[in-house]
């Protein structure tokens, strides 16, 4: 790519930015690392391109790029690039050598080792520097009212029980400009306890801010040291909520100083008193934290001489964004799978249809506790009922191609339906072919197929009758079946008996009914 041109997921980052928050070019850029006149000139290509922000979320990265720059001539560089991963482990093992080596002397060894083969310079000093991404990211902080919501977790835990023999975490969060506070106890400090607590947060004010602010909080990011990596589950969260994750440097608690000074009311108000009292489960507990979060919300600040949730409601919560009326499934398991040729995708011995068109592609495959959701790069190709155990498959006709789709649309319901149309017995003898086994089953579609080819031969009485013959002797195969019709068991004397008996119970069964096939 070109080095004026940054990818599609940071240009959808850029622009999310600068629809959203009140930042400034060079704020944007210091948080993305480009150049302001990138993030002007991207800017400006939106404008110019007609792009909202809800436009910009129906898009891809591919997509975006070419709405934002049609003209562009993409080209992929045959050019070797260094093994940056190869370069650092190596640079890490020499560190407390003698005389151990520097970059300079590892482009100097990739110069001679590839020549003018491999990438310039400028390129195999960026690709270390983007592999290593560890430049701290400043954020500016802004007082406008729905900006920033800051959470974090308190050091100090409180136990319940009976016994107090249940450590319980405390979750704390405040808005940036009202100071309003949210205090919630976990047992858990994993993600599902986070998203929890931002997600109730936002139900309960009815909206949701331009940022969220996590204080080093590890369940949401994929590495200790990169602030930047967060976790599928958190990055699927945020689009869900459209809001912005932004997670600080490591020990920069000036950064997240709204969540420090409400873990620190909680230290100071709360703690000693809630450690002094018994309570029997953490619904009791957070019933009675959220009387005292109450009575912080309505306290009078000298300063201001009003509470923080007269400040919320005057003049934060009408600047919140609208809150997306459909709650977060949390994903279980997440899976970024090549579509084989089979068209699916199996998760604990259940089939879940990919659509066939998509053979070849990557898909992100995303489990949740009801629902297996399939998507194409940003987009949701189809969401499937999770199924229940003993249930085989979910696969949709619509995602197989046409001679795939005669398959499941043939089946037990579809031959039953035929067989009621002539006679009981016909009935009875597709169903034994179905027993024990599950759908789709192709082996009892073959022999229903078969069932109904013999029908067609004429001779309908003689069918029937035949059919009827085998169901009275329990010989519910289709060989048994073939074999009696070409044998014309019906006419034999000697057979008659068990055949005359079981006809008189069914004549009184189906009311001297006609027989006829379709």
């Amino acid at each position: 790519m070109d080095k004026n041109m940054i990818s599609g997921e940071k240009a959808r980052l850029l622009l999310k930015l600068k629809y959203l928050s009140p930042w400034s070019n060079r704020a944007i850029a210091r948080h993305i690392e480009v150049s302001h006149q990138t993030v002007s000139r991207y800017f400006k290509s939106a404008l110019t391109a007609g792009l909202t922000w809800p436009k910009v979320k129906s898009l891809d990265n591919d997509e975006l790029i070419t709405c934002l720059f049609p003209n562009y001539p993409f080209r992929k560089s045959n050019l070797i690039r260094p093994n940056c991963a190869e370069v650092y482990k190596r640079l890490n093992d020499r560190t407390h050598e003698k005389g151990n080596l520097k970059k300079e002397d590892y482009w100097r060894e990739f110069l001679l080792e590839h020549g003018a083969l491999g990438v310039g310079r400028t390129t195999f000093y960026n690709d270390l520097k983007s592999y290593r991404d560890d430049s701290d990211r400043s954020m500016t902080q802004f007082k406008a009212p729905g900006d920033y919501f800051f959470c974090d977790i308190a050091g100090s835990k409180v136990y319940i029980g009976i016994n107090k023999d249940i450590p319980v975490s405390l979750f704390a969060g405040a808005f940036g400009d009202s100071d309003l506070a949210f205090m919630k106890g976990y047992v858990n400090e994993n993600q599902e306890s986070w998203l929890n607590f931002i997600e109730q947060v936002f139900i309960d004010v009815n909206g949701v801010p331009v940022f969220v602010v996590t204080d080093n909080a590890a369940a949401l990011r994929t590495s200790r040291k990169n602030t930047k990596k967060i976790t599928a589950q958190y990055r699927m969260f945020s689009e869900h909520y459209d809001f912005i994750p932004f997670d600080i440097p490591i020990r920069s608690p000036r950064y997240n100083y709204r969540a420090e000074r409400t873990v620190r009311k909680f230290v100071d108000a709360i703690l000693a008193y809630a450690r002094e009292l018994t309570f029997l489960d953490l619904d009791d507990f957070n019933t009675w934290l959220q009387s005292k979060v109450k009575e912080i919300n309505n306290k009078i600040s000298p300063k201001t001489n009003d509470t923080s949730t007269q400040r919320f409601l005057v003049r934060e919560q009408q600047a919140l964004r609208e809150l997306n009326s459909k709650r977060f499934p949390l994903p279980i398991e997440t899976h970024v799978i090549t579509v084989q040729k089979d068209y699916k995708f199996v998760f604990e011995g259940g089939h879940y249809s990919i659509p066939e068109n998509l053979k070849g592609q990557k898909v992100t495959v995303i489990v949740t506790k009801n629902e297996v959701e399939i998507k194409y790069k940003t987009k949701t190709v189809c969401i499937h009922t999770r199924l229940k155990k003993g249930e085989r498959d979910s696969m949709k006709p619509e995602h197989m191609p046409m001679n795939h789709r005669v398959l499941v649309e043939q089946n037990k319901a579809h031959f039953i339906e035929w067989a009621s149309q002539i006679d009981a017995s016909v009935v009875t003898l597709v169903e034994a072919q179905y027993k024990g086994a599950g759908e789709p089953d192709y082996k009892a579609r073959k022999a229903c197929l078969q069932i109904q080819r013999l029908a067609k031969k004429g001779e309908f009485d003689k069918y029937v009758e035949t059919c009827q013959w085998v169901v009275s002797l329990g010989r519910l195969t289709v060989t048994a079946f073939s074999d009696a019709l070409q044998a014309n068991v019906t006419s034999n004397e000697g057979l008659q008996e068990a055949y005359q008996l079981y006809q008189q119970q069914t004549q009184n069964n189906n009311g001297g009914r006609k027989h006829h096939v379709h």
